[in-house]
C-alpha cells in the first residue's frame, strides 16, 4: 500500500461491523498517526486490534503489510515489510462474523461509519492459515500464481481499466469497483515464474524507487526515518536495522555510518543479538528502550533531508548493507547527472550477491561513476564520446565540435525511452569484449538506438582502478 495521509480507521482491507454494541469481522486500518491497525472480532470479547506502532509506516513510499491470527495460539500478529512489528494475545480461538458485512478494499464501512484510505493499494491477499515469517518475507514483493495452497483470495488490481477486479484463485471471488481510479505505477511486485521457487535473477527497471536497498546475507538495513520532528537537532531520526532469517544474529561490533557524514558512525555494543524476524534502531540522539535502546547520541542530524547512502559493516569490516535514499538513490543520481529518463536495469538479487563478493565500492556509486563515465570519458577510441568526437557530422555535431558539445548531444541520447543501462551478471548475454569479470568489477552495459552497437563501462570493486568504458560496433 502506499498512503498519502493518515487517516485514523481507513480500510485497507476491512470487513468489521462495529456500532458500539453490535461487532463483527476483521479488518487491517490506519492508526491516524504512522501505524496500522490489525483488528478482529472474538466470540468471547469486544473487537481486539493490534498496533504496529508509531513511525512504522511513512507517507508517499509503498509498504507491504500483513496480520496474521492464529486460533490455536489464540495470538494476532502485524508485520510492515516483512518485518514483525507487534505479537498480541487474544482470548478467543475464532473470528465472529455475524452480522456479516461486505469485505473491502481502500474502505472500513458499517451502519453508520464510513472511512476511505487516502492512497493507494497494488494488490490484496486472503489466506486461510497462519502465513510464517519467512512465507511472508519471502513472498511479499512477488506475484503470486494464484494456485499456493492456503490461498483463498488473491486480487492484483492491475486490470488497468473498467469496474470489476478479478480473483486469480480458482475460487472467482471478484469485485467491483466504486468510487476509486487505476493509476499506473511502479511497484515493488514483480512477476515470479514458480510459486514455490526460488527468486530469479529476473531483470527488473529501477525508475521511481525512492530507497534502493542491497544486502549480502539476512541482517540488513530496513528503513532510514532521515526528516526529524525534534526542530535543530534531528535527535528522532533513526535508521532501522533487521534480521530476515530464521536464526539469532551476534551483531556486537557491527558499525553503521552515513556515506555523507564518515565522523558519524555507530558501533553495537558486546552482546548484542538480534532475533530472527525481529529489527532495531539506532536514533541520532535518543533512546527508545522498545527498539533496542541505541543512539548515535550526536547533537545534530546525521541523515541529510536530500539524500545519503546508509551503510552497515560487520564485526570485520565487511560492507552487508546499504540503503541509498533522495539524492543518493538511484532517481537523484539519474537527477544530478541530467539524464532522468534513462532506464536502469537490474536484477536485486544479482546486486546482493555481487556485494557479497567484497566490493568497497557499492551500488549506488557503481552506478553513478558508470553514467559519469560515459558522459565524461573519451579515452577509449570506442567509447560512445570518442566515437561523436571523431566522426561529429554522423551525430549533426559541426565539424571541429568540442567534447561540451558532444556530451550535450550524448546526454540527450541518453534520455531517451529506448536507452538502457543494464547491469552484468555472469549469465548476460553480451559480456564484455574485453573479458572482464565481474568477480572483480561492476560491469554496466549501455544500448542506445541513436549509436549502434554495445557498450561496457567498467567500475573496479576495490576502488583503487579508474572507471573505464568501450564499445564494439
Amino acid at each position: 500500500m502506499y498512503v498519502t495521509a493518515q487517516k485514523r480507521w481507513a480500510g485497507i482491507i476491512c470487513n468489521i461491523f462495529d456500532t458500539g454494541s453490535t461487532e463483527s469481522g476483521y479488518g487491517l486500518l490506519l492508526d491516524g498517526t504512522s501505524g496500522i491497525y490489525f483488528g478482529l472480532k472474538v466470540p468471547s470479547a469486544g473487537i481486539q486490534y493490534a498496533s504496529s506502532g508509531t513511525n512504522t509506516i511513512n507517507l508517499n513510499q509503498w509498504h507491504h503489510i500483513a496480520g496474521t491470527y492464529d486460533g490455536q495460539e489464540m495470538e494476532m500478529k502485524v508485520y510492515v515489510d516483512g518485518v514483525e512489528k507487534v505479537k498480541q494475545a487474544i482470548a478467543g480461538t475464532n473470528i465472529n462474523y455475524t452480522p456479516e458485512n461486505d469485505l473491502l478494499m481502500g474502505m472500513y464501512k458499517d451502519d453508520d461509519e464510513a472511512y476511505a484510505f487516502p492512497g493507494k493499494i497494488a494488490e490484496v491477499r486472503l489466506w486461510n492459515v497462519t502465513r510464517s515469517p519467512e512465507e511472508i518475507h519471502q513472498n511479499m514483493n512477488r506475484r503470486l500464481t494464484g494456485s499456493e495452497s492456503g490461498l483463498v483470495s488473491y486480487w492484483p488490481l492491475n486490470e488497468g481499466s473498467g469496474n470489476i477486479v478479478a480473483d486469480k484463485t480458482s475460487k472467482g471471488n471478484k469485485g467491483t469497483i466504486d468510487g476509486a481510479t487505476w493509476q499506473q505505477a511502479e511497484l515493488p511486485v514483480k512477476t515470479q515464474t514458480s510459486d514455490e521457487g526460488d527468486p530469479k535473477e529476473v531483470v527488473e527497471e529501477f525508475v521511481e524507487e525512492e530507497k534502493t536497498v542491497t544486502a549480502t546475507g539476512t541482517v540488513a538495513i530496513a528503513d532510514i526515518s532521515y526528516k526529524g520532528k525534534v526542530k535543530r537537532t534531528q535527535s528522532d531520526e533513526y535508521v532501522e536495522i533487521v534480521n530476515k532469517g530464521t536464526e539469532s544474529v551476534d551483531i556486537s561490533g557491527w558499525k553503521i555510518s552515513s556515506g555523507l557524514s564518515k565522523r558519524q558512525a555507530f558501533t553495537f555494543p558486546a552482546k548484542t543479538t538480534l532475533e530472527a524476524g525481529k529489527s532495531c534502531r539506532v536514533y541520532t540522539n535518543e533512546v527508545h528502550a522498545e527498539t533496542g535502546g541505541f543512539t548515535f547520541g550526536s547533537s545534530s542530524g546525521i541523515w541529510n533531508d536530500k539524500g545519503d547512502e546508509a551503510k552497515l559493516f560487520d564485526a570485520q569490516g565487511n560492507q552487508v548493507s546499504t540503503l541509498a535514499y533522495g539524492a543518493s538513490g538511484i532517481p537523484g543520481i539519474k537527477a544530478e547527472l541530467g539524464v532522468p529518463q534513462l532506464t536502469i536495469k537490474v536484477s536485486p538479487s544479482a546486486i546482493n550477491k555481487q556485494m557479497a563478493m567484497g566490493s568497497k565500492v557499492t551500488f549506488i556509486d557503481a552506478l553513478q561513476l558508470a553514467i559519469r563515465s560515459f558522459l565524461e570519458d573519451d579515452n577509449e577510441i570506442e567509447s560512445p564520446l570518442s566515437q561523436m568526437l571523431n566522426d561529429p557530422g554522423a551525430f549533426d555535431l559541426p565539424e571541429g565540435a568540442d567534447k561540451a558539445a558532444a556530451t550535450k548531444v550524448l546526454r540527450s541520447y541518453l534520455n531517451q525511452p529506448t536507452s538502457t543501462l543494464t547491469l552484468q551478471t555472469a549469465k548476460s548475454e553480451y559480456p564484455p569484449e574485453n573479458g572482464e569479470k565481474i568477480d572483480s568489477n561492476w560491469i554496466f552495459l549501455l544500448q542506445l538506438e541513436e549509436i549502434s552497437g554495445l557498450y561496457w563501462v567498467i567500475i573496479d570493486r576495490s576502488g583503487a582502478k579508474a572507471p573505464y568504458n568501450y564499445g564494439v560496433s
